[in-house]
């Protein structure tokens, strides 16, 4: 092999080795949701309306306090699961219909999607008429 086709060789091999570092780079560095400890502000807050509901009526649960961008599980009254996706500015919004078996007070808590501890970011009640 000659000495120019063995520096046009090398020089490919190093440019297939740079590019491989920046495009892992990113992915290596981005944060993985759902893994290790659950990052919360301190500030969560969570709120239902109206309140209160009738059964068989749409209500919104809502927030605010979080960390944009995190996904959200939230889980109303007997079992009932909503997703939410929090904003830039923190907050999250999300909708549901109350068909629960019983009226009364209903709890609703707000974990960090994917957090298998299941720690609570926020709790709020509302009564279901």
């Amino acid at each position: 092999m000659d000495k120019a086709g063995s520096t046009r060789t090398l020089l490919r091999m190093l440019a297939v080795l740079v590019v491989g570092a920046l495009v892992i780079s990113p992915m290596a560095a981005a944060p993985k949701e759902g893994k290790g400890p659950v990052r919360r502000t301190g500030s969560e807050m969570c709120w239902v309306t109206p309140n209160p509901v009738a059964n068989g009526s749409m209500f919104t649960i809502a927030g605010q306090g979080f960390i944009p961008g995190m996904t959200l599980d939230v889980f109303v009254g007997e079992g009932g699961i909503v997703f939410a996706q929090v904003l830039g500015d923190g907050s999250f919004s999300c909708e549901d219909r109350a068909t629960f078996l019983s009226t009364g007070a209903k709890q609703v808590n707000v974990y960090q999607m994917g957090d298998r501890h299941m720690t609570i970011l926020a709790s709020c009640s509302f009564t279901v008429n």
